[in-house]
């Protein structure tokens, strides 16, 4: 699952709590840090279950970043 952020905030924890809720576990989470101030960071290492986190160094926007190419 790719969870694209951008100025991470309550939200994200939300999303984030939901997940470790879950009982199915066969998952991966990918949170991109869409160049905002690296927000997302300490709210990744306040979950329960592992997940990759990626910062984007740009605003490239969500579809770009994650693989979806217009051309």
């Amino acid at each position: 699952m790719a969870i694209p952020t951008l100025h991470a905030g309550e939200p994200l924890r939300a999303v984030l709590d939901s997940l470790a809720a879950q009982t199915w576990r066969d998952f991966e989470v990918i949170v991109v840090d869409n160049s905002s101030q690296r927000l997302a960071a300490p709210l990744a290492t306040e979950t329960r279950f592992a997940l990759q986190l990626l910062y984007a160094e740009t605003n490239v926007g969500w579809p770009i970043r994650a693989g979806w190419r217009p051309w």
